[in-house]
């Protein structure tokens, strides 16, 4: 067994035992194009044969599909992983993201308009999502005092 530390800047697939769980890591050491250390959350979901580290900052929304859900990406990638929206709501609701919908979650940032009337949401990306009856007005008051 080889007893290394595991480095996060390698892109090997580290491979779980049965049991293990991962959640939210934070990498304390990320060096940018400029060697300048900087903190960064990470959220690490297991996918089908590997784990994929993915930044807060990088995910558009994430879209539930009945136990399944798919983050979509600013790169316009997508990672598909099975575990249902309620799963995963926690930790992302701790990054800033509010949940929109029953199968809808996202962070203010990518907003770029809010239609109350239909409620949609334009996002910067150009998709749509809908948002429930029931939380139009949670989400006009967080994305009126969103600081994004």
């Amino acid at each position: 067994m080889n007893t290394q530390p595991i480095s996060f800047r390698t892109s090997k697939v580290i491979p779980l035992t049965t049991g293990q769980r991962l959640n939210v890591v934070r990498r304390n050491e990320d060096v940018n194009e400029n060697d300048v250390s900087v903190s960064k959350e990470i959220f690490a979901i297991a996918t089908k044969g590997k784990i994929e580290m993915i930044l807060f900052s990088e995910i558009v929304f994430v879209k539930s599909e009945s136990n399944y859900i798919r983050f979509h990406l600013k790169d316009k990638g997508m990672v598909f992983a099975a575990k249902t929206l309620k799963e995963v709501c926690g930790v992302l609701e701790k990054a800033g993201f509010i949940r929109v919908h029953k199968s809808f979650m996202l962070h203010p940032s990518v907003v770029k308009q809010y239609d109350i009337n239909h409620g949609l949401l334009l996002l910067r990306s150009g998709e749509k999502i809908p948002v429930s009856r029931s939380n139009k007005k949670m989400v006009a008051e967080k994305l009126l005092t969103c600081s994004c």
